[in-house]
């Protein structure tokens, strides 16, 4: 088994696939925005956010070799946001921390929530994608027995923690944070079927229809993915 810290993860970037995590998440960004991501991987989202945004990009990631791609970021630091006193070197207030499949790979992401509510101006957001372990698939498996580890995909051989909807809104709530907005997206198995492409890209605004419609409602067994945007929560603000 590959060990965690030796894992290469690549994020696709490809506005016109509105299922992408990416997509949903630089929807949420706005122009100029101070912006430090967490787990920034090989840096395709930051270098996006960085060069088409004119956002100021801080990474942090622990795989040297993935950091050494991040080079359109105003700055990466390397090292295990959980060991290395990371957040020290990076102390700013940050229009948005992005948190992209990061929780589910920490041994305390409440912790790192915590700490985090010192990094954020105000307003300020941390934007979160997790996998959603309760996805139908998932449950249909375990019916008949099967919790197999992949490399790669919601039961990733890297993944110390598993969230589903309600989970993960339970620790958005101890960490002292509200929803500002949420969505789901399909499994990259299921988007890349041919025919559902068409079907939800037939007419303009198909797929956004469906997600906010269909696939939100139902995100406890449809959505592969979870995504939320979070902020402080107002007694946490005003310092009560």
């Amino acid at each position: 088994m590959v060990e965690q810290s030796q894992r290469i993860y690549q994020t696709l970037v490809n506005l016109e696939n509105p299922n992408l995590s990416t997509s949903i998440l630089i929807g949420w960004i706005k122009e100029n925005s101070n912006v430090l991501d967490i787990g920034s991987g090989s840096g395709e989202l930051g270098s996006y956010l960085h060069s088409n945004l004119n956002c100021r990009v801080t990474g942090i990631e622990m795989v040297a070799q993935q950091a050494a791609l991040c080079s359109s970021y105003d700055r990466v630091v390397v090292g295990n946001i959980e060991q290395d006193n990371i957040l020290e070197q990076v102390r700013a207030e940050y229009d948005y921390i992005i948190l992209g499949d990061v929780l589910e790979h920490l041994v305390d992401p409440q912790n790192l929530l915590l700490e985090l509510k010192n990094f954020l101006e105000t307003p300020g957001y941390v934007l979160v994608s997790v996998p959603n372990v309760a996805y139908i698939t998932n449950r249909l498996k375990l019916l008949c027995g099967r919790w197999n580890y992949k490399n790669g995909g919601v039961l990733d051989e890297g993944h110390l923690r598993f969230f589903t909807v309600k989970t993960i809104k339970e620790l958005f709530l101890v960490t002292g944070y509200q929803v500002e907005d949420s969505t789901a997206n399909l499994s990259g198995s299921v988007w890349n079927v041919a025919a559902v492409q068409r079907f939800l890209t037939a007419i303009p605004g198909g797929y956004r229809f469906f997600r906010k419609n269909l696939l939100e409602p139902l995100s406890t067994i449809l959505g592969y993915q979870l995504l939320f945007k979070i902020s402080k929560k107002e007694s946490d603000m005003f310092g009560k």
